[in-house]
């Protein structure tokens, strides 16, 4: 039985993309660039998307960079059970279409996810016509679920997460979301927790399971030894100077690690301080904070052109480029992982942890509490407080190498400990549906 509120989502949505549609089409004819975005967008793909060769068909979504990082797991583990399967890997944003490009476009055929409306949505299961429907960590959207198992597909939710910030938003129309997980064949979910919310909200208990997280899957293969020298020279930095990395943050955040920075830089004044916004949209108001804290900051995109012309290294770098933080955490002496001192759920902890690198994070990390969890069983992680907290706890390991040495060591044990997420995840589809 068709929900009322899947039908009032149907009907809605098609309203809306009937009453923009000609204005898009409009923008389209006049716009000489994002063409294929938006084409993508409306469930028109390229033909040699519609014929790319193999069997069984995979589409995988990923909506932005993180879970392109889980995808590129997922996709090697459907390589090794199907050699001959056929990968599209779809995502949300541009940034993530082209760091899947960059990461796996040799492997799958990517491509822009449809709008949630029932046209492009149907037009883009007509042309790809993909076998297995395979959604990964938190995106769950009706049409694309619905549409998949009307026309007999296996379908998923891989690496399931959902977090208690977006299980309290799902609650309020459980019996909607009830309707569309009953669409949904498997849900392989991270840890226990996941589990306990995804049935909360109306999965089935007798679809769901635990599997692990694969995030963590291949971020030791990640790992380059060559990585942390050629950065160093990149961005004309000695081997013994303190690199101080505060990665994914976000607003209100950026005044505390100034604050840390300069407090530590009072008995290390050569650490050099690196910060990447979580959203580069927001590099204009983290330069006028760091010009206001009196730091003087350089663009990373700048870095190749200052040494070029000789000039001076600055002692703050800000991050402006996608898909660069990872390999930047090789050469920190330790690491903040921002989302995490404002109660937005942090961030990955355990790519820093993949160096063997000690890391730290606020009190807000509802997002990875697993993560974190296994970080402090083993010392390779600590919480913080506020700006002196920080300040302390980096001044602690920049005066005592040994100890920082321990804590980055346990960091990279939780990483080597924990893999084959992907796998089980593959496994259990393929056992479940009899692939």
């Amino acid at each position: 039985m068709i929900h009322p509120l899947y039908m009032v989502y149907t009907f809605a949505g098609a309203m809306v993309y009937a009453l923009t549609y000609p204005f898009v089409r409009l923008y389209m004819r006049l716009a000489r660039q994002g063409n294929d975005c938006l084409n993508q967008r409306l469930g028109r793909y390229p033909v040699a998307v519609e014929h790319i060769p193999g069997t069984p068909r995979i589409w995988i979504h990923a909506a932005s960079v993180g879970e392109v990082r889980v995808a590129a797991a997922v996709i090697a583990a459907f390589k090794k059970a199907f050699p001959e399967c056929a990968v599209i890997l779809s995502t949300m944003t541009a940034h993530g279409h082209a760091f899947a490009v960059e990461t796996v476009g040799s492997d799958a055929a990517c491509i822009f996810v449809p709008l949630d409306f029932i046209f492009p949505v149907k037009r883009a299961f007509d042309t790809l016509a993909p076998d297995v429907f395979v959604v990964l960590e938190t995106e769950i959207w009706p049409h694309l679920f619905v549409q998949a198992k009307k026309r007999g597909m296996v379908t998923a939710i891989l690496n399931g997460r959902i977090s208690e910030r977006n299980q309290s938003g799902y609650k309020r129309f459980r019996s909607f979301f009830r309707a569309i997980l009953s669409h949904v064949d498997v849900m392989s979910m991270i840890s226990a927790a996941d589990a306990d919310r995804i049935i909360a909200l109306g999965g089935r208990p007798d679809r769901v399971f635990v599997n692990g997280n694969a995030k963590y899957d291949g971020l030791s293969e990640i790992v380059k030894d060559e990585v942390p020298a050629r950065l160093r020279r990149r961005l004309q930095l000695r081997a013994d100077v303190p690199v101080f990395i505060a990665g994914s943050t976000r607003q209100n955040e950026e005044a505390t690690i100034a604050r840390s920075y300069r407090k530590i830089c009072e008995q290390f004044p050569e650490t050099v301080l690196i910060v990447a916004p979580r959203h580069i949209e927001r590099i204009p108001a983290v330069t006028a904070l760091l010009r206001q804290e009196g730091l003087e900051w350089r663009l990373l995109t700048e870095i190749d052109a200052d040494v070029k012309r000789g000039e001076k290294a600055r002692p703050v770098i800000v991050v402006d480029t996608i898909g660069e933080l990872m390999n930047l955490y090789s050469i920190a002496s330790f690491v903040f992982c921002g989302g995490s001192l404002v109660p937005l759920g942090g961030q990955n902890i355990l790519e820093p942890a993949a160096w063997g690198i000690p890391v730290f994070y606020g009190p807000f990390m509802d997002d990875f509490k697993e993560a974190k969890e296994m970080l402090e069983s083993r010392g390779g992680g600590m919480e913080i407080k506020d700006a002196s907290d920080l300040a302390a706890r980096g001044i602690e390991l920049l005066a005592n190498p040994e100890k920082a040495l321990m804590m980055g060591n346990a960091a990279k044990t939780v990483i080597q400990m924990s893999s084959t997420a992907a796998e089980r995840h593959v496994r259990l589809l393929c056992d479940y549906s009899d692939l």
